[in-house]
Parts: C-alpha cells; sequence; structure tokens
C-alpha cells in the first residue's frame, strides 16, 4: 500500500487556480483527472499499480501534508477545491455540513411532519434524539435550531458555522 506523502504527491502534480495538472513528461501542463461521482478523480500508476485520488485530497495534501480520512468542502460544493474551503473532517462533521435531502418536505433537516403534528429530531454522535412534537412548524424549526447549537456548539464558529478540526 503505497503512502500518500507531500514529496511524492509534488513530484506528479502541481496546483494552480484550484485545479490540479500533471507534471509528467508527457502530460505536463495538462489538466489531470475527470469527473466521477461529482468530483474530480485523478487516477496515475505508480510503483506498477493504478491509484485513485480525488483531486481536493491532492490538494489539502500538497497544502498540509497527509491525506485525512476525510474532508469536507466548507461551502457543499464538490467542485469547489479552493484549499480555503477545504477542512479536515470526521464523519459527523460531514454529515452535519450537508444540506437538506431531496425529499425533505419541511424546509428543516430533522423535522418532519407526521400525524398532524411536526416531528423533530436529531443526530448525535451517532445516536438518533427525539426532540418532540409540535402543532406549529415555527416552533418545531426553532426547537431544531436550538438543539443544533446545543448539541454541535464545539463544532460552530461565532457565526454558526462550523469550525475546522485544526481548530477544535
Amino acid at each position: 500500500l503505497i503512502k500518500y506523502t507531500k514529496e511524492l504527491l509534488s513530484e506528479l502534480f502541481e496546483v494552480r487556480d484550484n485545479i490540479v495538472y500533471w507534471k509528467s513528461r508527457r502530460l505536463k501542463g495538462k489538466k489531470a483527472g475527470g469527473l466521477c461521482d461529482g468530483r474530480i478523480e485523478i487516477r496515475f500508476i505508480e510503483d506498477g499499480q493504478l491509484h485513485r485520488l480525488k483531486a481536493h485530497q491532492i490538494i489539502f495534501c500538497l497544502e498540509y501534508g497527509f491525506i485525512p480520512d476525510k474532508i469536507d468542502h466548507i461551502d457543499r460544493n464538490p467542485l469547489n477545491n479552493d484549499i480555503n474551503n477545504l477542512r479536515e473532517a470526521t464523519q459527523q462533521i460531514n454529515m452535519i455540513n450537508t444540506g437538506l435531502q431531496k425529499n425533505n418536505t419541511s424546509g428543516c433537516k430533522g423535522v418532519c411532519y407526521q400525524h398532524n403534528a411536526w416531528v423533530v429530531g436529531i443526530t448525535f454522535n451517532q445516536k438518533d434524539i427525539y426532540l418532540g412534537r409540535f402543532k406549529n412548524k415555527s416552533d418545531a424549526f426553532a426547537i431544531r435550531k436550538m438543539a443544533e447549537e446545543i448539541l454541535w456548539s464545539d463544532l460552530l464558529n461565532y457565526k454558526g458555522e462550523l469550525l475546522s478540526l485544526h481548530h477544535i
């Protein structure tokens, strides 16, 4: 198993304007990779084996010297690989920093309408927490927001934005 290091990746790639380019003789200066599952994937052969990395992993490694288990795109745009938009994350942070699911009808994560009431829940440390049933949609939204601020306060900055793990 190959260990991806800043030294290895900097021999193969360079980054300009948040885009990864090849440094090898044959492909030197050409954009590396292509779109795969909504992200830029780069394939290369090293030590006789095919390797696949996402552009954001290469960019992160070239900046910080390692590839973490999870990298979060702060603005939720998987094609925005600006280093200031990338942060090391846990699965929990990745899940917190997701938008509404396509099938969400309430307009708020963790809130759904069931049996003539708005039901509110939240997940924390891989446990589902029931927050109650409310007749009023705005009360349900307020309880959900309060729970997020209480449970995730160490993950949020003063603007309510997620912090990088480097700040926690």
